[in-house]
Parts: C-alpha cells; sequence; structure tokens
C-alpha cells in the first residue's frame, strides 16, 4: 500500500524551452515549473508483529499505519527545505496560483502533505490569523484511491492482475522463495506471520522500520540476528513486482 504526494509549483516566467529543444540549460534559462513528488512521513507499523510484547494498540496512540510525531517533524522540514531551495521562485506569501498539491486519499498521506505545506507556508503579514498559532490552512486535493490512476494506481485492471499473479507464479519467484525457505521459516517462527513468499518479506521490513524510527528499544531480540542485507535485497524484488 503505497502514499504519495505530488507538489506542483508553478512559475509564469520568460524562458528559452531548454526541455522542449533538447539544448543545455544556460544562463539564460529560467526555471518555470517544478513537479515534487514524496512519500508520506514516517508511520507506526501498518500491523503489528504478533509475538512481541509491544503489539498491543497502547503503545502507538497514533494508530496503527498512522503517521508518527517524528514523521510530522519531518515533513515540515522537508517543508522548509523547499521553501529555501525555491525562495527565488515562490512568493513571500501563500498564492492559489504558484502550487497545486495532490494526495493519496489515506490519512498518513493527507496529514503528511498538510505538515509539508505548514513549514513551506507559515502565515507571514496580512495572512496571520492568530498570534498564538503559527500556520495557516493551504488546500490539499485528493480522490478516492480506487478511481486514482494518477499517484496510487489503485483503480481495477483484470489484466494487470492476472499478469501480477502469473509474475507471482513465476520459476523465477518460485526458485527465490525455494531456496530461502528455511530463511522464512525461521523468519515465521520469530513473528507468528506465516512467511513463504518475498512480499512477507517487504511487509515485515517495513514494520521493523517503522518500530525502529518510533522506539528503536520496541524492536525484538532477534531483529539483531536478521541478515539486513540480504532483507532488503529480497524486498526490492518485491518491490520489483
Amino acid at each position: 500500500m503505497y502514499g504519495f504526494i505530488v507538489l506542483v509549483l508553478v512559475f509564469f516566467l520568460n524562458q528559452h524551452h531548454a526541455a522542449t529543444t533538447g539544448r543545455n540549460i544556460s544562463e539564460e534559462d529560467e526555471l518555470i515549473t517544478v513537479v515534487t513528488v514524496y512519500r508520506h512521513g514516517d508511520r507506526a507499523p501498518i500491523k503489528p508483529i504478533p509475538t512481541s510484547e509491544y503489539c498491543d494498540p497502547s503503545y502507538w496512540p497514533m494508530g496503527f499505519g498512522h503517521l508518527t510525531k517524528f514523521g510530522i517533524e519531518r515533513q515540515y522540514d522537508l517543508g522548509k527545505w523547499l521553501r529555501k531551495r525555491y525562495d527565488f521562485l515562490l512568493s513571500p506569501t501563500y498564492k492559489a496560483s504558484e502550487i497545486y498539491v495532490r494526495s493519496t486519499d489515506e490519512d498518513r498521506v493527507l496529514m503528511s502533505a498538510y505538515s509539508n505545506l505548514a513549514g513551506l507556508y507559515p502565515p507571514q503579514g496580512s495572512q496571520v490569523w492568530n498570534d498564538r498559532i503559527f500556520w495557516q490552512p493551504i488546500p490539499v486535493h485528493t480522490i478516492p484511491r480506487n478511481i486514482d490512476d494518477v499517484i496510487v494506481e489503485k483503480r481495477s485492471c483484470p489484466k494487470y492482475d492476472t499478469l501480477l499473479n502469473a509474475t507471482i507464479k513465476s520459476d523465477y519467484f518460485s526458485r527465490i522463495n525455494d531456496k530461502y525457505a528455511d530463511l522464512y521459516e525461521t523468519i515465521s517462527n520469530w513473528t507468528g506471520i506465516d512467511v513463504s513468499d518475498v512480499e512477507d518479506i517487504k511487509l515485515i521490513r517495513s514494520t521493523l522500520y517503522a518500530i525502529k524510527s518510533y522506539n528503536a528499544t520496541y524492536l525484538p531480540e532477534w531483529e539483531k540476528d536478521m541478515n539486513w542485507h540480504l532483507i532488503d535485497n529480497l524486498a526490492g524484488l518485491a518491490y520489483l513486482r
């Protein structure tokens, strides 16, 4: 389950169309449009590890799969970085004609977009509406995931589903899963999760990274015995499908 944000900064400036003519960029060229695509901030695990003593929801007050305080902070910092990077193009205050933000329809992604915009557009001058709140609302657009074919691409596609299923059952992935069957069994015993495919490895890897980001003391002892280079490679194969 992926979550992305597309931030488009549009500037109407005179320029020589280097991008369309194939020329090298020169001092005569001016940047007119910036398209930034980024993922959501740090989140809690989508699902807890059943064998972990920290699987109880009370340890995750934000809720499983939701943005953490650290995730909010990192998105806010990214917004400040974008302001610094493109300050020579942005107006000092928010202008609707200069920016369009599109997010996938997922809580943690929408919250990431708003956190980012808080860093990008701190209110100034006439846009300050409360002296005690250094924030202003900036629009974020989204559509339901099942019809989003621009960012998350979850719209139903029978042909894609058929091809994906064939890939999962292909000889290539069957050989990989057979090769690492013992590893899968070990990780299954550690986690209480049935591991039989690289997709399961990807999920567990993502879960452990989320735990480490939130509170490293929540990591299980067996995490130290993981061959992380191998785990990263196996998870990477799942992303390729």
